[in-house]
């Protein structure tokens, strides 16, 4: 039969032997005629699908690539779509849905794809999925610590509406817009701080609702957003939220957390206040026992113990070395101050050599591999690279190690201003200080590479990757925000090389600027080297004006 390029709509029969229906209704006369039993006409549907010429066949080729498809290929297809056009400019995100912005080239797979799947994820979940990946760290052990690890539970119990789940939103959707350059969540996100806010001061006035531990957990979201976002320039807003979150557990009593979400709450209000009275050199609230739910580990009990000790010891140091009369009452004072320094920078050497090996030296990067140029966008410094057992250790070794060089700033404070009309740079503490400091700052560098690394779901880091630029990974939030402070202390030491400022410089500017913490870029303004600015403060030698200005930011 004569090939016209129309699919025959003729008997089976018919077709197989080569010779053209008559297309009879109801039945095809040639088979009547022929005695011959005929399966019956083609169907329809089947013509027009798998009937026409090669041209209309290889149009329809995208489509019948999906119905061939599994399921579970489908689905799989879907996240991967949804996962490229996150980071691809062609999309710009609203409140609601994911829309192209201009017409991308896609296959005709790809567009049915998202056309079926892709539009049907609320933004919200989206956020919050990328938030609890991207900032909640659950331990791997038991006697492990977390980071914002109530997140889940209190996610499965919170209502739609509640104060905490208006928290949630609020952060997810600000960490997600910032570090997306989504700029157009940012709004929304702020829309759910504001109702967050009112319904915590609401459960406030009504004393059983407040010491609901979802309450104080929302708070706790709320330091992150403040993080995230920084509407104001300054750290009023994160101070605030922690302050909230001490008076609130003041109010509850420390007795009143009792279950193990609950203590975990109480311990990360105790770390947040600990590094916030530390940075601005206020002293504890005593009428707290904070010590009352520290973790059964002793080690940590020590750690915790040991923060909390310095945090005084800074508040002390600046209200008795500033200018003013030289009385004998005041020198005493000094001299007390400088012994407990003394004696604390000593326990907290012991706490660390009591530690058992957690830590070890990965491998070692050479000084002729990394140049000046890109020392502040390399994910490395020159020398050693640290590995660690977990994320939280290298967090709580680095602020150990913090700690102990914000020590010898107290007692070089001390030297320099009981020793007036001598240099104290040409002291024996300030040659040990020198010494103890150089290795700290070492270590907190060496530790770099495995926080921009570190991935809960990897076991390990890639040795290869620490000649990395940061450009080329993808740090974690949780990551980020450890090492905020060490970075600054560090940064900002008088004992830290010129490229080891540099260095850390620039991890906090890509924090600010590729992680979308936007605290760090505020960091990053606070020029404030230590202990040499400070004693310039002690002695009355700077401006007044900066005066001001640096004890703010101490």
């Amino acid at each position: 039969m004569v090939n016209t390029g129309k699919p025959s709509s003729g008997y089976h029969m018919c077709r197989k032997r080569r010779i053209k229906c008559d297309e009879a209704k109801p039945h095809c006369m040639r088979c009547q005629k022929s005695k011959r039993i005929c399966p019956g006409y083609r169907d329809s549907a089947q013509l027009q699908r798998f009937g026409g010429s090669k041209p209309t066949k290889k149009q329809r080729h995208g489509s019948d690539k999906i119905h061939n498809l599994s399921f579970d290929e489908l689905i799989d297809s879907v996240i991967l779509s949804t996962a490229t056009s996150l980071d691809s400019p062609d999309y710009s995100i609203d409140s609601t849905t994911l829309a192209p912005s201009r017409e991308s080239s896609r296959t005709p797979y790809e567009k049915t794809t998202l056309t079926l799947f892709h539009f049907q994820i609320p933004i919200e979940e989206q956020t919050t999925c990328f938030f609890t990946t991207d900032f909640v760290l659950t331990p791997r052990k038991a006697s492990g610590i977390g980071f914002l690890s109530f997140v889940l539970p209190f996610s499965a119990l919170a209502k739609t509406n509640s104060p905490f789940h208006q928290a949630l939103s609020a952060s997810s959707l600000a960490s997600f817009g910032s570090r997306f350059k989504r700029k157009s969540l940012l709004p929304k996100a702020h829309e759910q701080y504001i109702e967050c806010v009112k319904g915590i001061k609401k459960s406030l006035l009504e004393p059983r609702a407040a010491k609901d531990d979802s309450i104080l957990a929302s708070i706790l979201l709320l330091t992150i957003f403040e993080q995230v976002t920084l509407v104001e320039t300054s750290l009023n807003g994160w101070s605030s939220h922690i302050e909230g979150a001490i008076a609130l557990v003041r109010h509850r009593g420390e007795e009143s957390f009792k279950t193990p979400l609950s203590r975990n709450l109480f311990n990360g209000v105790r770390e947040l206040m600990t590094i916030h009275f530390m940075a601005k050199a206020k002293p504890i609230d005593r009428s707290i026992d904070w010590l009352y739910h520290t973790p059964d580990d002793i080690f940590e009990h020590r750690y915790a113990t040991l923060n909390m000790r310095l945090v005084d010891l800074r508040a002390i140091n600046n209200t008795v070395t500033v200018p003013g009369p030289r009385t004998t009452s005041k020198t005493v004072k000094v001299v007390e101050l400088l012994h407990k320094a003394r004696t604390l920078e000593k326990e907290y050497r012991e706490w660390f050599e009591s530690l058992s090996s957690s830590y070890s030296a990965m491998a070692w990067l050479d000084s002729e591999t990394t140049t000046t140029t890109n020392i502040a966008t390399s994910i490395s410094h020159p020398g050693r690279i640290d590995q660690y057992e977990e994320l939280y250790q290298a967090y709580e070794y680095n602020v150990a190690r913090s700690s102990q060089i914000l020590i010898w700033t107290i007692i070089l404070r001390c030297i320099a201003w009981l020793r007036e009309d001598t240099d104290y740079r040409i002291s024996t503490e300030y040659r040990d200080a020198a010494r103890r400091c150089r290795e700290l700052i070492q270590d907190i560098v060496s530790s770099i590479p495995y926080c921009f690394l570190w991935d809960q779901d990897c076991s390990t880091m890639m040795p290869d990757k620490v000649r990395f630029s940061c450009e080329h990974v993808e740090m974690k939030g949780v990551s980020a925000v450890y090492l905020m402070w060490p970075l600054y202390v560090a940064g900002n030491s008088d004992f830290a090389t010129s490229s080891q400022r540099l260095f850390a410089k620039g991890k906090l500017a890509y924090i600010a600027g590729s992680v979308g913490i936007c605290q760090a870029s505020l960091i990053l303004q606070i020029s404030a080297p230590h202990p040499s600015t400070l004693i310039a403060l002690d002695k009355g030698m700077l401006p007044t004006q900066f005066t001001q200005r640096q004890k703010g930011c101490h």
